[in-house]
């Protein structure tokens, strides 16, 4: 899959978004091709973001190919892969639920990323006191002197 910067990553988003909500309005048996939802959206698509090239759009129309191939297996050589328009008839010879799957994938794949933040890590509590001194059967646990035996306890304190 090809890296895109965020504004070709948006443009692509929309593009994908505006032809399968275009495709999920088309319930009868009458379905658009792939191809014209494609160039449809792209044109919405400019006219929305404004000021689009048509080098742009003839590129978003390719990237939009490219990324439903990839959602339905096919790894396209690129954005130029001239078997793009093919894998594309191909695509309409499924079924409408399918395809609708495949712009939703394809459209996901490429929503804009948004990096979390990470998760604040906890400071360690210290535990403030003495230790306890047990495990040690000498005088010096029961409060008596036993003669510096040297356990964390004893300090030879009587």
């Amino acid at each position: 899959m090809p890296v895109l910067d965020d504004r070709y990553r948006t443009l692509a988003h929309t593009t994908l978004n505006a032809a399968r909500h275009t495709l999920a309005q088309h319930t009868g048996p009458e379905q658009p091709t792939l191809t014209d939802l494609l160039h449809n959206a792209v044109d919405t698509t400019a006219r929305t973001c404004g000021g689009t090239r048509p080098s742009e759009t003839a590129w978003l129309w390719a990237e939009a190919a490219f990324h439903l191939a990839h959602a339905a297996g096919w790894n396209p050589s690129g954005l130029t892969d001239p078997a793009l328009p093919t894998l594309l008839t191909r695509l309409d010879q499924r079924p409408h639920a399918a395809r609708l799957r495949l712009l939703d994938t394809a459209a996901t794949r490429t929503a804009p990323t948004v990096i979390p933040l990470p998760e604040p890590t906890p400071t360690p509590v210290r535990v403030t006191g003495r230790r306890q001194a047990g495990g040690c059967g000498c005088a010096c646990t029961a409060g008596g002197f036993c003669g510096g035996c040297g356990h964390a306890g004893c300090g030879r304190r009587p």
